[in-house]
């Protein structure tokens, strides 16, 4: 699927603020199942920005206005194509009676968000049933 996403942030102050800093982590990661096709961030009011990739890989933009001003408007539009997500083979070669302990709690509801991903990796192979019956 082909997303194009604008997300915009108004800071409005009671009274004109002299400076403003912000570091912005508004950058998606391109990762097998998402592609960042295009990325623009605009601040106004607008000055020069700067980019840096922090400790865990995540883009940063730096934002430094020295000047008087009223609100601070941010504004991050992108393009992101999604591919589908691969079936977990771990998930998919559970037991009879596990997956009637996972279907009768309340896992079904949130069990894509607890696979194993390249972005976040999960303990071993009782995993699912563990979460399973934490969630009874």
């Amino acid at each position: 699927m082909l997303f194009e996403i604008v997300h915009r942030t108004d800071y409005r102050y009671g009274q004109a603020a002299t400076e403003a800093c912000v570091e912005a982590r508004l950058t998606p990661p391109n990762l097998p199942t998402q592609e960042v096709l295009s990325h623009r961030l605009e601040f106004t009011p607008s000055t020069r920005l700067s980019n840096y990739c922090d400790h865990f890989g995540n883009e940063v933009t730096f934002y430094a206005m020295a000047l008087r001003h009223e609100k601070l408007s941010v504004v991050n539009l992108l393009t992101v194509r999604t591919h589908q997500h691969p079936p977990n083979d771990e998930a998919l070669s559970v037991s009879t009676a596990e997956a009637r302990q996972i279907f009768s709690s309340k896992l079904p509801d949130v069990f894509d968000y607890l696979q194993p991903t390249l972005t976040v990796p999960t303990g071993g192979g009782k995993t699912l049933s563990s979460l399973a019956f934490a969630l009874k």
